[in-house]
């Protein structure tokens, strides 16, 4: 069995997540048209007191803290995406790497035992 964790879309430090026994981690940005829009915002904003659902910009300081915590604990790191309008607008590099990493073969061998 693959433990996994998919932390996306990020909108906030995840410093107190253990990473014990996880074989992988995906870490991405919120994407979809209704970040950009002022219009879909502006609405949101008059429609709803709490507005803490609205998206909030990626940190990068979050997603290096998960990147590294992973390579300390051996964890498979994947980075799917900065966010934005689109799943592809702002990249998918971290500090210049694309991170591709998925769960070792021998963990999945182990896990079909």
């Amino acid at each position: 069995m693959i433990r996994f964790l998919s932390c996306e879309p990020l909108l906030g430090p995840l410093a107190q997540l253990s990473f014990h026994d996880i074989d992988w981690v995906i870490v991405g940005g919120e994407s979809g048209a209704h970040l950009w829009k002022e219009k879909f915002r502006d609405r949101a904003l008059s429609k709803y007191e709490d507005r803490s659902w609205i998206p909030r910009e990626d940190k990068i300081d979050w997603v290096r803290d998960i990147k590294e915590r992973c390579v300390a604990n051996d964890t498979a790191f994947f980075f799917k995406q900065w966010g934005g309008p689109t799943p592809k607008t702002a990249g998918r590099e971290l500090d210049g790497v694309i991170w591709d990493e998925y769960p070792r073969l021998q963990q999945l061998a182990a896990s079909a035992e």
